[in-house]
């Protein structure tokens, strides 16, 4: 039934056996990721992000990781798909926007005003508590809206469209940034951007691969973000040449392994102390 579901409306599928193996793992791992939310088993790291004409540390994003108690750290890849689609999201989307919004008040206990992304699941973002609860998170931290950057996926614009409109503008009005992840790899539009509460545009890490014969899209992006008064970060920046590419093209923002790989919380202070010497503040 689930897989017809995928399919479209309409769709038939065949039962065949492996659909039933592959259920009964979803159902292990769902079990697991329950337990790892009752035993506090997840955790967060952050990935700066640099800011390419100040070449400094601009914010950070949250990324989410599992602390298995027998397989070790477990990656997001492996874990996410399952989670999003799952009762899960909703509670384990709330502790990872607690937790980055209370490591923000600690950054800004330490002189530290970092900006947070978050990314939201459809799930979550759709819920009809996410602006209430992400109000009410900020006012229990005393952190301002400005530090928090919600991230969404592209699609996400174009799926109920007249609901995401209206939260998104509620999250423009609390001070707290929107940034539009994936872009140019779907079907959202400049019409979109015009339309919605977006702060940033954020380029796909496909695109930043395949730079040497995607540069003109890549610029075209960039162009028409900075013509609607928008930010452009890019994703998965692995080299030099890509990064000298991408700032020259006017990207006014960059993360990946070539700058640093996610850290923990403190560390972040260490790179931004400069006790730490890495690419992210020599290139």
């Amino acid at each position: 039934m689930y897989a017809a579901k995928q399919r479209g409306n309409g769709a038939s599928q065949r039962f065949l056996p492996s659909m039933q193996a592959k259920a009964y793992s979803r159902l292990i791992l769902e079990t697991a990721l329950r337990h790892a939310l009752e035993h506090k088993e997840f955790a967060l790291t952050y990935q700066p992000k640099m800011d390419l004409r100040r070449r400094q540390i601009s914010g950070v994003k949250a990324l989410l990781r599992w602390k298995h108690p027998e397989l070790g750290v477990v990656m997001p890849l492996d874990f996410l798909p399952v989670l999003e689609q799952s009762t899960l999201m909703l509670p384990v989307g709330a502790w990872v926007l607690s937790t980055a919004v209370a490591q923000a008040r600690g950054w800004l206990d330490q002189g530290l005003p970092l900006t947070v992304t978050v990314h939201l699941s459809p799930r979550q973002f759709f819920h009809r508590d996410i602006v209430p609860s992400l109000a009410a998170t900020l006012e229990q931290a005393g952190v301002p809206g400005r530090c928090i950057e919600i991230e969404i996926n592209e699609a996400m614009l174009i799926d109920r469209n007249q609901q995401a409109e209206e939260i998104l503008g509620q999250f423009r009005q609390m001070g707290v940034r929107v940034a539009i992840s994936d872009f140019g790899t779907g079907y959202a539009s400049l019409n979109y951007l015009r339309r919605y509460a977006v702060d940033v545009v954020k380029i796909d890490k496909s695109l930043v691969d395949d730079l040497v014969r995607g540069e003109a899209m890549v610029a075209a992006i960039i162009d028409m973000a900075h013509g609607l008064n928008m930010r452009v970060i890019a994703a998965g920046v692995e080299t030099g040449e890509q990064l000298a590419r991408l700032s020259a093209m006017g990207c006014d923002e960059a993360f990946g392994f070539c700058l640093s790989p996610p850290v923990a919380a403190d560390e972040v202070g260490a790179l931004l102390a400069g006790r730490q010497q890495r690419v992210l503040l020599t290139s």
